[in-house]
């Protein structure tokens, strides 16, 4: 995943992030989540685990 140093090293304590932070952002939040699941995947309970994600995203 590219991480441009100008974006990753910009303000983020600025009131309004720009379109690329935002895009950044959300690019590293999705690629985690994506890693999060993939790792979960290799361990015994991982079912578990899931389904309880799965409940919370629903209430």
């Amino acid at each position: 995943m590219e991480k441009p140093k100008k974006i990753r090293m910009g303000n983020w304590e600025a009131d309004v992030l720009s379109k690329e932070q935002l895009q950044y952002a959300a690019t590293d939040a999705f690629v985690s989540w994506h890693l999060y699941q993939q790792i979960l995947k290799g361990f015994p309970d991982a079912k578990y685990e899931t389904k309880n994600v799965e409940k919370v995203k629903k209430n």
